[in-house]
Formats: structure tokens, sequence, C-alpha cells
């Protein structure tokens, strides 16, 4: 059994906005801890988004064997299975349920939005 080290790469800045210098400890960190090298080069998805496509990244990236497959902006989240198939009915049930709760004044309204107890939720949800 192989264990991994539970801390991760972390980077902000200012903006709240991934930029190529975040990105690039991302994958700087991402490779060191997956072993690659260019004779075992992998494929890696992502977005377009411009941090991802960084020079500095792309340098990174060339050189250790990580061929980068760029989609187009707004894709993604139609090519993951767990979004289409369990997470994406599950948030518009919640969604519609919660609305129905908050129509009907059977939770409370705060300044952050609708209080709802977590087992009421999901006792809404499977009815």
């Amino acid at each position: 059994m192989q264990v991994y080290q539970t801390a991760g790469a972390g980077s902000a800045n200012k903006s709240g906005w991934m930029t190529g210098d975040d990105f690039a400890l991302f994958m700087e960190y991402f490779i060191k801890h997956i072993n690659l090298t260019k004779d075992r080069p992998m494929l890696f998805s992502l977005e377009s988004h411009q941090s991802h496509l960084a020079l500095k990244v792309l340098e990174i990236s060339k050189e250790n064997g990580v061929i980068l497959l760029p989609l187009s902006l707004h894709t993604s989240h139609k090519l993951q299975l767990l979004n289409r198939s369990v997470y994406g009915p599950f948030k518009k049930t919640v969604k519609i349920k919660s609305y129905s709760s908050i129509r009907n004044n059977s939770c409370k309204i705060t300044s952050y939005g609708a209080s709802f107890k977590m087992s009421v939720l999901f006792q809404m949800i499977l009815e």
C-alpha cells in the first residue's frame, strides 16, 4: 500500500483569481508527486483558462512529459460523469426543494440566505 502526503500545494493572490504563477506552482507539485518523466508522459486535460496556458506552465509541462489537452471554456463540467449523473441532479433537487420550503415558510431566513438543518434537507430530498 502506498501512503501519500496529506499536505498540498497552496497559493493565493489578491484578486482571488488563479494566475499563471499560481497554476505553475500546482503543476510543479503535481509533477513531483506523480513522478512524471519524458519517458512516462501523461495526458492532462484542462480548461483553456489563461492561467492554465501561461508560458511558465507550458515550459514546465514540456520539460516533464505532461501533454496538455486544452478544452474549450465552460465545457469540462459536461465531460465530468459525476456532475452529469449525480451532482447535477442532486443540486437541482436541492434547489427545487429549498425554494419550495422558502415559499411555504418552513425554513429560517437570515441575512446569509435560507437556513436548513441537514437532516430536514435530506428528508425533503428523499420525499
